[in-house]
């Protein structure tokens, strides 16, 4: 009786995945501070993207301002 061995699998290095988070806006003056907070709290997001749609209540002003605080993202 002939027993075959077990091959050894060679697994690939281990790549490391970059998580994007996109978070599109309109209108969220008022609580877009606080979304990115949370997001940020997570602690896995490698990038994050914020879409404006052409708010008009100033989130746009908001987001500059968060930008300007030179934030890890």
């Amino acid at each position: 009786m002939q027993m075959k061995t077990a091959e050894k699998r060679s697994t690939p290095s281990a790549k490391r995945l970059t998580l994007s988070v996109l978070i599109p806006c309109y209108s969220e003056r008022d609580t877009i501070e606080a979304v990115l907070d949370r997001v940020e709290a997570v602690g896995l997001a490698d990038e994050i993207i914020i879409v404006d749609d052409g708010s008009t209540d100033g989130t746009l002003e908001v987001l500059r301002q968060i930008e300007a605080q030179n934030r890890p993202h």
